[in-house]
């Protein structure tokens, strides 16, 4: 999380235009006649590098330290030479840069500089810098429009962010016709120093931004960009396009950037980890991006697609399917109010085909039956300029119908002129228009897409059915002496000691203890349907799989390491050595049991496994185990850069991994900063003993405690979930309870303290500090339950996070406890606190600093 110093870039009071004064200067002209034309109220300083005649009209400042004012943000558009220059000058007075300029690249050197040896200076004095090959930034609350874009887009609450000024410029540009609205938009270029996760935590946190819509070519800095997407994503849509898909657009990219377009199927997996709805094309982009500027978000794929032509209508059922889904039956009650309103030949299904004739009050009364039904998520309008009704009147009557009650709609007026008025007149009322019902129905999909992925990314996951140990101690010296002997195979029985430190038995008996133990279902966790149809033929679940002499499965299950995100957990059919992660599922670690299960599920050997009369659920839960382990290891170890079983065979009494493959080197990264998202943080976990309460173990919270976080809100008083809250709450709904536990441990600290008896765990309390925006200060929360408060134990967890955030340089916590909450007042006192009465003496501020400035 690197927002520090970007309100310089987007709220500046003063800005310098640094142009070459050329009588060809282009750029600088724009940019200074965007400034200044605009309605952005701080002062445009023009400076002419080198002094020379503005335009052959006037002359400039010399530099932009001659400012005589502050100045927050330097538009340097002048040759890749004078940059450096450039740069240097806005270190000294502090001020952030987009630079325009192109021809910088890592490894071209202009007047003997490297584009590294900038990148050096702007890291050590803390200056932000968008660029190099940025064509601008545009911040519509304020009527910022440091851009070459002549036209101001229409204020709206979709921030854009492009690597792609063509892009950019383009979606701007058919955004006007389109009547959408922007908030910011930021043409990235070569991200010298910001970056899309800076822009996502940033742009992200502002109210004034609903979505954030992207394209990108490549990223940088994966785990920031993974922790900002991942924390956005749950309350607001990231739209991302990514382009080098293919092995030509990855070529192109890299041609274009100067990097690697990175493995798309690990991209793939990495962009639904973080919530963000992936498209394929620039169409597809502006489409979903429309629909989220003006509609809110489907809660289910019951679509009812309206029509006046029964061919638009099977294109957009035909739409539907391709995407997993098919028109909803109508409600049977529906069907008799429709029998009544229509003509006697309408098509008695969805979609609704109301006949060539229809006039605007036919739309209306369809649309106002269908919207009353709950079942009944949105409304596809389709128009086919066919006999004598005039579009526009429709598109009038649509707009009125929905400002006296809102419903999710939107519509395809196929055609050319005769519908492009009725098309303004939509898009002006803030109703989604597409060209054709393949487009609309896309978008929608697109949108639906993100709202499951919401309730996906808030699954609880059920714990494993017996505690996972590890011997790390022991897997760390089998690692250090490969290391030191260089020998950086490992041999099979070096192999068979490593994965047995993890609990990966290379032979294990499944016999009837294994089965009694992993035979439970948890009855939140929904299970693939036994009987599935048997796989067609080369998608890489053939028959062969399965030895009908032997009746075993054979399964690859591994670790390959990607150059952009680190280790990939892989799974998928058995025998053949994988050559890349095409042919396989992948998932990126660290994994828990609901994680492990959605990698099998993305493979084609779940189902294969669940139909097979010789297997049960306790193979797949051992299975579930099996990858759970195999990712604390690479979790544990960024030594370890291949590790493969293949085959991994599994039958009904026996696992037997036949082929092991492990590989170690030199880590560039320790762990786990090697891993994109952040693992488990085991070194704070301890058992303390406290007078009054005995032996506790205190230790990171995990997503699997929601059901102890659940019994202790439970437990607790109306009092103390008010002084928690802030608000009278009568349970945790599971939103809350996901936020609680899947926590980013980059970005937040929440331990708990565990009373254990009989292999059974009670939540006791909970405290957490959480990162604020500043990435400098942290706010905390304390929560104990009644019977246990008074006895040190909130205490000993809040001074445990306290020292975390010391060992991460925060440099002051911070709380707000209500003037009733004497306990927590006292705790504060005890602890250093200092306080300071607000809200008129109702509540206090608490603060303590752990460490200096820098």
């Amino acid at each position: 999380m690197a927002v520090y110093n970007l309100e310089k870039l987007f709220e500046p009071r003063a800005i310098c235009v640094v142009t070459a004064g050329r009588e060809n200067d282009t750029l600088g002209e724009c940019i200074t006649r965007n400034l200044t034309n605009g309605e952005y109220d701080g002062d445009v300083i023009r400076v002419i590098h080198g002094n020379q005649k503005f335009f052959g009209r006037s002359r400039g400042l010399r530099a932009v330290s001659d400012a005589k004012k502050p100045v927050d943000l330097v538009i340097a558009a002048i040759p890749a030479n004078e940059i450096l220059a450039v740069v240097q000058q806005s270190v000294e007075i502090g001020a952030g840069a987009v630079i325009i300029a192109s021809g910088l690249s890592k490894s071209a050197k202009i007047n003997g500089t490297r584009l590294g040896e900038i990148t050096q200076i702007v890291e050590t004095s803390g200056i932000r810098v968008i660029g190099p090959n940025s064509n601008g930034i545009i911040s519509c609350r304020i009527g910022l429009n440091a851009s070459l874009m002549a036209d101001m887009p229409l204020p709206g609450k979709i921030a854009l962010i492009s690597q792609s000024g063509a892009i950019g410029a383009s979606i701007l540009d058919l955004s006007l016709k389109k009547q959408m609205g922007f908030s910011f938009y930021v043409g990235l270029g070569g991200m010298l120093d910001v970056e899309f996760g800076d822009l996502i935590d940033y742009l992200g946190a502002d109210s004034h931004v609903s979505s954030i819509v992207m394209y990108a070519e490549n990223l940088v800095r994966f785990r920031n960009f993974m922790s900002a997407a991942r924390k956005l994503s749950r309350v607001k849509p990231i739209i991302a396009l990514k382009a080098g898909r293919t092995p030509g657009g990855a070529m192109a990219a890299a041609a274009h950037t100067g990097e690697g377009a990175g493995n798309d199927t690990v991209y793939d997996e990495a962009f639904s980890r973080a919530g963000i709805i992936r498209v394929k094309t620039f169409e597809e982009l502006f489409d979903c991006a429309e629909l989220v500027a003006k509609q809110q978000r489907p809660s289910g794929t019951g679509l009812v697609i309206i029509t006046n032509a029964g061919g638009p209508g099977v294109m957009a059922a035909d739409a539907l399917s391709d995407y997993g889904a098919s028109p909803m039956p109508l409600p049977p009650d529906l069907v008799q109010k429709l029998d009544d309103l229509l003509p006697a030949e309408w098509s008695r299904n969805n979609p609704i085909d109301i006949q060539g004739d229809a006039d605007p009050q036919r739309y209306c009364r369809v649309v106002d039956l269908c919207r009353n039904y709950p079942e009944i998520h949105a409304s596809l309008i389709i128009y086919a300029p066919q006999g004598a009704t005039d579009s526009e009147h429709i598109a009038e009557a649509l707009i009125k119908l929905l400002r006296e009650k809102p419903h999710l709609l939107f519509v395809s007026f196929m055609g050319g002129d005769r519908v492009e008025k009725s098309c303004q007149i939509l898009n002006k009322a803030g109703i989604p228009t597409f060209d054709t019902p393949e487009r609309a129905v896309r978008a929608f999909m697109d949108l639906y897409k993100y709202a499951n992925n919401l309730k996906t990314l808030q699954e609880i996951p059920a714990k494993l059915p017996r505690k996972l140990t590890f011997e790390r101690e022991t897997a760390q010296t089998i690692i250090q002496n490969a290391l030191v002997r260089g020998d950086k195979w490992f041999g099979p029985h070096e192999a068979e000691a490593l994965l047995d430190a993890y609990g990966i038995r290379v032979t294990q008996e499944l016999d009837a203890a294994f089965f009694e133990k992993y035979a439970s279902i948890d009855v939140n966790e929904p299970r693939s349907p036994a009987g599935v149809a048997a796989p067609s033929p080369g998608d890489g679940t053939e028959e062969a799989h399965v030895s009908p002499a032997k009746q075993h499965i054979s399964l690859c299950i591994g670790v390959m390491t990607d150059p952009c995100f680190g280790p990939v957990i892989i799974f998928g059919p058995g025998n053949g050595m994988p050559a890349s992660f095409d042919a396989l599922a992948v998932s990126l670690p660290p994994l828990n049991r609901l994680l492990a299960r959605r990698l099998m599920e993305k493979s084609h050997m779940l189902p294969l496994l669940e139909s097979h009369r010789h297997f049960t659920v306790a193979h797949v839960t051992f299975l579930e185990e099996i990858l759970t382990r195999i990712s604390q290891l690479v979790s544990d170890f960024a030594e370890i850069d291949t590790l493969i079983l293949n085959p991994f065979c599994l039958d009904h009494h026996h696992a037997h991994a036949m082929g092991i493959r492990i590989h170690v080197s030199p880590p560039c990264v320790r762990a786990p900063m090697h891993l994109v998202i952040s693992a488990y943080p085991n070194q704070y976990e301890s058992e303390v003993l406290l007078e009054n309460v005995g032996t506790i173990r205190v230790r990171p919270i995990k997503p699997e405690d929601a059901p102890l976080l659940s019994d202790l809100f439970d437990s607790l008083s109306p009092q103390t979930i008010y002084f928690r809250f802030f608000t009278p709450l009568k349970s945790l709904p599971r939103h809350m309870l996901a936020r609680f536990t899947q926590i980013d441990y980059d970005r937040e600290i929440a331990l708990v303290a565990i009373q254990e008896s009989h292999n059974a765990e009670k939540m006791l309390a909970v405290s957490r500090v959480i990162l604020a925006k500043d990435q400098k200060s942290a706010e905390f929360a304390i929560l104990v339950s009644d019977s246990w408060q008074g006895k040190g134990i909130g205490a000993e967890l809040l001074k445990r996070c306290l020292s975390i955030s010391t060992e991460r340089n925060i440099r002051e916590v911070y709380g707000i406890v209500l003037a009733e909450n004497t306990t927590m007042l006292a705790l504060g006192r005890k602890l250093g606190f200092d306080m300071k009465s607000i809200s008129g003496g109702s509540e206090y501020e608490l603060r303590i600093k752990l460490v200096g400035d820098a």
